[in-house]
């Protein structure tokens, strides 16, 4: 795991503050959505938001094969 590490320390480090600043970017574009009701600040190369209706969007991201998680659960 030791290795790996330093491997990504090596090839990927440089990378890191694009995959920021394309967060950023991303984070604006979706705060321009309707469908999104709240974009959390960005600090890390990770986006967290809210839909409004999560089953159209969803659906939307797996079409066009986009990859994406979904943190949490339905709020009643």
């Amino acid at each position: 795991m030791a290795a790996a590490g330093l491997h990504a320390l090596d090839h990927h480090f440089p990378l890191l503050r694009e995959d920021h600043n394309r967060a950023k970017q991303l984070a604006i574009a979706l705060s321009e959505l309707s469908a999104v009701t709240k974009v959390e600040p960005v600090e890390t190369n990770i986006v967290i938001f809210n839909v409004n209706i999560e089953d159209t969007f969803t659906e939307y991201l797996d079409k066009h094969d986009i990859i994406y998680s979904d943190m949490g659960g339905k709020v009643s």
